[in-house]
């Protein structure tokens, strides 16, 4: 049985008053910020899951939220409008699978990293996302701050401390 930090509750009880709408409305666009940010993208079919990172990355002043999709094809098709940085993509989704928005994200966008946050630990899930182009693999079990980190490490092409696997060849 897997169990969640008491850090995720947390960050996902204080979202649960935002609607979508005013989630999506604290998203600036990428000529307001400075070209430091790292854009993200958050792929996942959990409502929560969304919303809570969204939650937590919003409040990095580094980081630009470019959007959020419930399923891997309209990840892959956000992802060709908004240019992310990295992607946080989830593994079991509906209509289009992790593996394989990652391996369409990476085609279309070859400078966006993906970091896959997943429930999923077995080893094949873990093979197929990297053998795909994602740069790391997480667990959903993982906490906030190890996240905001992996993603920073990604994005600068190193490996994140807390990550179950790494691809040094898709951290390019």
């Amino acid at each position: 049985m897997t169990t969640v930090s008491v850090g995720w509750i947390k960050q996902f009880a204080s979202t649960l008053g935002h609607s979508r709408h005013r989630a999506a409305a604290r998203w600036s666009p990428p000529t307001l910020r400075g070209s430091a940010v790292i854009r993200v993208l958050i792929v996942d079919d959990h409502e929560l899951i969304r919303l809570g990172l969204e939650s937590v990355l919003a409040a990095q002043p580094d980081f630009e939220l470019c959007g959020n999709a419930a399923d891997g094809a309209a990840g892959v098709a956000l992802a060709r409008t908004t240019a992310p940085d990295v992607v946080v993509m989830d593994v079991t989704m509906p209509y289009m699978d992790g593996v394989a928005a990652t391996r369409n994200i990476i085609r279309e966008c070859p400078d966006a990293r993906v970091v896959m946050l997943s429930w999923r630990a077995d080893k094949s899930s873990v093979s197929r996302a990297l053998a795909a182009g994602a740069s790391a693999y997480l667990v959903k079990e993982t906490d906030w701050t190890d996240v905001v980190a992996a993603i920073r490490s990604v994005h600068q092409g190193q490996r994140p401390r807390t990550c179950l696997a790494f691809n040094e060849c898709g951290a390019r």
